[in-house]
Order: structure tokens, then sequence, then C-alpha cells
């Protein structure tokens, strides 16, 4: 920019093409402490004709609220041991509010209306270890009158927070949540409401899971979700177009009884509707002119259906009666919303209802050949909430080759069809059995326990080996559409596959097993 002397001041006229012509920011303008390798400082009095992040500006908020709390507030200070608390008095409405800081698991304060919360996420903001930059010198001239400025660095012990060079695990995470949740849960009278703000896009697709279990384990269940931008759009961690700019306000009530026990088909069914109508409302505009990224389309369409399923928690019933296990739950209600949100090749209708690992086989895993780094594999999992765990234990990767010497790796190699033929088959089996036995389905109508990635394995290694195909596919005959349906599909993608394909879908479709190479 271009600096003119104006008096006291200087005028900036700003040229760059940055979004706003943001102004110099300070030291946390990330979420994080990244000392700057180029230092630069505003103007003391300020920067004409830019608004915001001025001395001039802050000091005019300041003055502002100071008058507005001197024409419409009455301050009485109170407190014990040091500890100190304002009692507010609205002169307007005679209402009184309770403001206080402490540990938000003991807290111990009279029957709330309300309890807001912003809960951290996980280790991604220590925010403990930041507010040392602020404490270090702020104590030197506070100690003497505040207790809480006499340690030489800020407590760390009550902070809820994953933090492995502190001893903090996941585990402690979860736990610390549910304290607090509990202790608003008892504080909170039958008609009171919890409201928090969560930004749940994790690398192991688990984080939201083990919040919402928390939540609903302590008597909650939410009530509404309220998307909200959440910071500015022009702000450093919205310029990557994968990264989620929203956040959702969950308003929460305590659950006044019981629900009946419903079945996850039924429910399932109605999270789909759900989906779909989020999805409509919002090319529709409903969260502005401007279209949304698909990452935000996908958090809050999940969202929008995790109200529905949060109502009925723990008494989701699966096809045997059982409680549906909430990683499950989660896992489905991913699915369709991927599906309905996923605009490059979108999957046929015929598998609407498949399982969830063998749609991210579909999706993530079936159009590569060669190995994937764990960054990426990560990435591609987490909007489904499957975690790199659950399609390990399937069996559909295995580590890569640089950590098989090490114990550790930074990839994952896929696994072919001719190399999980023999487990496919072994899983297959097992179903095939049950479904002999007992007839059981899951909640699609499909036998339980069925995975088609097995299937669409199974069927294109034997195929590729030249082996019959007849034996297996009449033992799956009902599940004959979404074989076909999905068969196809790897068609269009996997060139290397169409010789194999072909042979199976000519199975299918009456024709004789061997046909001349080359001939679908």
């Amino acid at each position: 920019g271009v600096l003119e002397s104006n008096n006291l001041f200087t005028r900036q006229r700003v040229s760059r093409k940055s979004a706003g012509g943001q102004t110099a920011e300070g030291v946390f303008s990330r979420h994080d402490f990244q000392p700057k390798t180029t230092i630069a400082e505003n103007n003391s009095f300020g920067i004409l004709n830019i608004a915001g992040g001025t001395w001039l500006a802050q000091f005019k908020l300041l003055y502002d609220g100071l008058a507005y709390q001197n024409s419409c507030w009455d301050f009485a200070n109170t407190g014990e041991d040091g500890n100190r608390q304002k009692v507010v008095v609205d002169a307007m409405s005679g209402t009184e509010s309770d403001l206080r800081c402490a540990n938000s698991s003991e807290i111990d304060t009279a029957t709330p209306a309300l309890v807001i919360t912003d809960p951290p996420y996980v280790g991604n903001v220590n925010y403990a270890e930041l507010a040392d930059f602020f404490h270090v010198w702020l104590r030197l001239a506070l100690k003497s009158k505040y207790p809480c400025f006499a340690p030489e660095y800020t407590d760390k012990g009550g902070e809820i927070v994953e933090n492995r060079t502190r001893g903090k695990s996941r585990a402690d995470f979860y736990v610390g949540l549910s304290q607090v949740f509990r202790k608003a849960h008892q504080s909170l009278p039958s008609e009171g409401l919890l409201a928090f703000t969560f930004h749940h896009a994790d690398q192991d697709g688990t984080v939201w899971e083990g919040l919402l279990q928390a939540l609903c384990d302590t008597g909650f269940e939410i009530a509404a979700v309220y998307p909200v931008h959440s910071e500015s759009e022009t702000s450093s961690q919205h310029q990557d177009n994968e990264n989620i700019s929203y956040d959702l306000i969950h308003v929460c009530r305590k659950r006044q009884a019981d629900p009946a026990p419903r079945s996850w088909a039924g429910v399932r069914q109605e999270v789909r509707r759900r989906a779909r109508a989020e999805l409509t409302a919002i090319e529709a505009g409903r969260y502005g002119g401007k279209p949304l990224a698909e990452p935000d389309v996908r958090l809050i369409c999940i969202g929008k259906c995790l109200e529905l399923y949060s109502a009925h928690y723990d008494r989701v019933l699966d096809h045997e009666g059982k409680t549906l296990p909430l990683h499950r739950a989660l896992q489905d209600i991913s699915t369709i919303v991927d599906q309905l949100v996923t605009r490059d090749r979108p999957l046929p209708a015929a598998l609407e209802n498949i399982d969830s690992l063998s749609y991210v086989w579909l999706r993530c895993l079936m159009p590569r050949r060669a190995e994937l780094s764990v960054d990426n594999l990560s990435k591609d999992l987490r909007a489904l909430q499957v975690s790199i765990d659950d399609v390990k234990d399937a069996g559909l990767v295995i580590r890569g080759r640089d950590g098989k010497t090490s114990g550790r790796s930074r990839s994952y190699e896929i696994k072919q069809p001719a190399d999980r033929l023999e487990q496919a088959l072994a899983n297959l089996e097992r179903v095939a059995t049950r479904q002999m036995q007992t007839t059981l389905f899951d909640t699609n109508g499909q036998p339980e326990g069925l995975v088609y990635a097995d299937l669409w394995q199974a069927l294109i290694a034997l195929a590729d080996a030249g082996e019959s195909v007849l034996l297996l596919l009449e033992k799956f005959r009902a599940q004959w559409p979404e074989i076909s349906a999905g068969l196809k599909y790897c068609k269009q993608t996997r060139s290397d596959w169409e010789t194999s394909i072909g042979r199976v879908i000519g199975v299918m479709e009456g024709a004789p097993l061997l046909v001349q190479h080359g001939v679908a």
C-alpha cells in the first residue's frame, strides 16, 4: 500500500488483493503460537480508513460498552476467599444473573435456565498452554491482588484436552466432557437448555461419536441444530476449500421420558428423508446466495439427521432386537448423506442401502491400484465416520511396504480382489450359513453381516482366475440387483477388471461363462 502523512495519523491506501483489505494481524491470528518471521506494528493511534483491529477502533468498542453498562446495569461485588464474583442486576428488567469463572465440571451455582458452552476440540487447541503467553507477564502486576495469578503458570490439570505430553489421552477427553454434561444436567431444571457449538471433522472420524455418546449418556437429546460460520469468511483457516467453515450450534434439552423402541430400518428412512429435505433447502439458498462447499453441505445434513437419531438414542434396535451401536448408526447416517451430496460419479440407486464399508470401498479404495498415504486415506474416510482401523479390520487395506520392517508406515496398500479371495469367501460362507439357518436380515433387508465388497471382490477374483462364479451367485441370488449395479460401477472405473466383470455379468444375464477376450 501507499502511506501518506496526515498530521498525527497515518492514512493507508490498501492495494493488495486480500479479501477486505486485511490489516496487520496479531500473534494469535492463527489458532496456535506461531512466531512471526516478519514483525510489523500498527500506528499507536490507529490507521484511518481501516475499520478493524486498530487501537482507536478497539478503544471505541470498550468506551461504548462501558457507557452502555453504566446506563443499564448496576454492579455489586461479592465473593469469598479471594474469589471474585459479580452479581449483575438488570436495571430494566430486574433479572439477576450470576457470572462466574470456574471449572465447569465442578462449579456450584443456583438452578440456571440455560447453560452455554464451547467444548474444546480434543487436542487441536491447547488453550491453557497458549494462555501462558499472557499469564507470565500479567501476573507481575496482578498476583498480589488476585490469587489466580499467584502461580507462575496457568493451571493445566483441569483442562479437558488430549495432550500426550501431559499424559491426557482421548479417553480422558471424553471422560471430562461427560463430567461437564453431567453437571449441566444436574443443574438445569426440566425445561432448561444446554447449547454448545462444535466443529466435527477429524482425521480419525471418531470425535463426534465420542461427544455424542457423552451427551446422550448423561440424559440429553439434541432439540435443534443451527449452522453458523465458525469464523470470518476471510479467515486463514478457511482458505483451503476442503476445510469446513461452518460450526453447528447444538441446542439440547433434558430427556423427559425414555423413548419407545424403534427399528433402525424405520429411523433410517426418516434420516434419508430429512437429509434430502435439508439438501433441497440448502440448494434453495437457506444459508445465503452463494453455493456451499461440499464439506459444509455434508456437515449440515448430518447435523440435522442427528437431531432425529438423538431423540431415540439407546432405543434404536437392529434386526435382532438389540440396541444398534452408535458407531454403526453414525456410519449409516454419514453414508446416506454422502450419497446425496456427492456429485462426482454418484452410485446407482440400486446401491442405496449397501453397508458402509462397501460404500467406502467403492468410493475411496476401489478406484486406486497403488498405495495410499495415511493423510489421504484419513481425509477420504473422515467424512464417513469410518476409521482406518475399521478398513484394516475388514481386511481392505494393509500396512504399506515402507512400514513392514520398521513397524511404522506412512502409507497403506489397498488389497486387490485376488489378495482377498480367501478371506472374502470365508466371510461370505459364514453369511450364507447364517442366512440358511436363521433367515436373519439386517435393517435394510440384507443378509445379516453381508459386506458387498466381499461379494464383488470374490466374483472378480474367481472370474479372473477362470473359476466358476455360478455357485457363489446362486447363494446370493436375492442380491443380484446390488451385485450387478456394483460390478458395472467398478467396470466404469477399473479397465483392468473389464474382462473379469464381463464374465460375471454374462453369467447373470444367461451368457456362457467363458467368453472371448474383450467381449463384455
